[in-house]
Formats: structure tokens, sequence, C-alpha cells
């Protein structure tokens, strides 16, 4: 008897204990491990424009943040606002080059960096990326005196990776009148389940959820058109996922392979694919 509960004790510590060590250490730099946020300052932010832009600031509870506003070609106010947020790791900045060479002379861009991302203080979270991106939007819109009514009728999305979870917040908070979603996981919760495995996926607290919102998106009285652009040979998140996210709303959510594209590579081998369908929203007159 003696014999067994040693044993016993002896199979709880070299099981249990490191399992437990391993789940506390996830819990503790999850954080870090999701996010990969980047610092620039504001003025190396402002050279990565294309053309000439200007600085949007906004406040949440993270403090005094910053966007980047990037004018259509022809005219001040925008037929179509984009709201433009990467993938972690990244600045959305990095997109402007993508985004800009679409060829509608009506469209500007606002590029949101996260909490914590560029020059933004503060610390990144569903809650705090949903208040920023709302943020900034308000404030850039003022410009024009827009009510949220004509936000909703002129405010196109696009996200990558991460960015794709953050626009797609956005539009079941606050409606769109397109959303182009280019790599999106069906949840952030899937994800690590599909990383670290069960049970120590059970520690995530920042819980994205694409399929929530989609079905949040697509349940509104006009809700907007939903692009899935995923690469065929994404080995970071999953083609199916995209696929899966599509076939929950047929009708509603059109899916785009894009062959043979991996998950960051996505971006340039299939910039054109993308612009493409940016292009199926030119905005009211």
């Amino acid at each position: 008897m003696i014999l067994a509960r040693r044993v016993t004790r002896w199979l709880i510590l070299v099981t249990v204990v490191p399992g437990l060590v391993v789940a506390i250490v996830l819990f503790l730099v999850q954080a870090w491990i999701i996010y990969l946020p980047r610092s620039a300052t504001i003025e190396e932010l402002v050279l990565t424009l294309p053309r000439p832009g200007r600085i949007v600031p906004y406040s949440t509870d993270s403090g005094q943040l910053h966007a980047l506003w990037l004018p259509p070609v022809h005219g001040d106010v925008p037929r179509t606002l984009w709201l433009v947020q990467g993938g972690n790791g990244s600045l959305a900045t990095d997109y402007a080059s993508l985004v800009a060479a679409l060829p509608d002379p009506g469209a500007g861009y606002l590029f949101v960096d996260y909490p914590g991302y560029g020059a933004n203080p503060g610390r990144p979270d569903p809650a705090s990326i949903l208040a920023g991106s709302r943020a900034a939007i308000a404030a850039v819109s003022a410009t024009w005196g827009w009510t949220p009514e004509e936000r909703q009728r002129r405010v196109a999305v696009l996200g990558h990776s991460l960015g794709a979870a953050a626009v797609l917040q956005y539009a079941a908070a606050d409606g769109a009148r397109l959303v182009v979603l280019i790599a999106p996981f069906t949840s952030l919760a899937a994800m690590a389940r599909r990383v670290v495995g069960w049970p120590l996926h059970l520690v995530l607290t920042h819980r994205f959820d694409n399929s929530a919102r989609l079905a949040e998106l697509t349940a509104r009285p006009a809700s907007p058109p939903v692009v899935i652009i995923h690469g065929t040979a994404d080995a970071t998140i999953p083609y199916t996922m995209g696929q899966a996210l599509a076939e929950a709303h047929p009708g509603q959510v059109t899916l785009v392979p894009a062959i043979g594209a991996s998950h960051n590579g996505i971006l340039d081998s299939h910039a054109d694919l993308i612009r493409t369908w940016m292009g199926g929203s030119t905005g009211p007159e």
C-alpha cells in the first residue's frame, strides 16, 4: 500500500506538474505569442505612406493613439473609406503599397495599429483593439461630419490574419459596406488547440471568434458582402478555416482560393487578386 502511494505521487510529479508549469507559462506569455507587437515612431510611419497623408489622433482607455490617413487621389471626401489592419508582428502601414495601388481614385485608407503597436500606448486584446478601430473611424470621419449611418454606407474593411479578426469585429459592431478578409482563422481558440493541443488551449484569454462575429454580421438587416481570400498552401492558418467560415454562410460569404499562396506570401503573389475583390465597392456617389 505504501509503495502504491509512492508510485502514485511519483506519477503525479512527472505527469501533472510539468503540464501545470507549461500551462502557467503559456497563460503568462500568451499575449506576446499572439501579438508580437512592433514599435515605430510616428515620423517613421508617415514615411512609409506612398503619398502624402496625415496623422489622425484619437483617444481610448489605452490612452492617446494615432492612425494614419491616406486620402483619395482625387478629392478630399472619400467615396469609400477603407479600414486597414494587419497581422501579428505587422504594422498597418505595411499594407499601404498593396491597397494604395487599388485603381479607385475615390478610395481613402485609414491604417490603424493596435494598442502597443507602432507609436501607440496600451496593450492589445480584443476589447482594446475594437475600441481603437471604432474611435479611429469616428475621429477621421468627423472631418466630414458623417453620421453613424453614413459611416456604415462608406466604410469598407480589409484585414489579414489577426487583422481579419480585428476588422470583422468592427464590422459586426458598426456595420460596413464591404468586408475583405485575408487568411482568417475560425477562432483563436481553434488556432490555440491546433498549436498547443487540448487542454492547454483552455488557458487562452484573448478569444477572437470569427465564426461568431461573422454570424452576427450576416444577421444584420443590411448585411454587407463578405469576401474571404485564403491561400491554398497556407501552413499557418489552414485554407480549411477560411472554407469553413464561408460554408457556414452560403450566398452571403464568397470564398476566393489563392492557389498556391502561403500565409504571408499571398500579399505579394496574389496582390492583384486582392485588389480586384476590393474593387467590388466603389462607394456612394
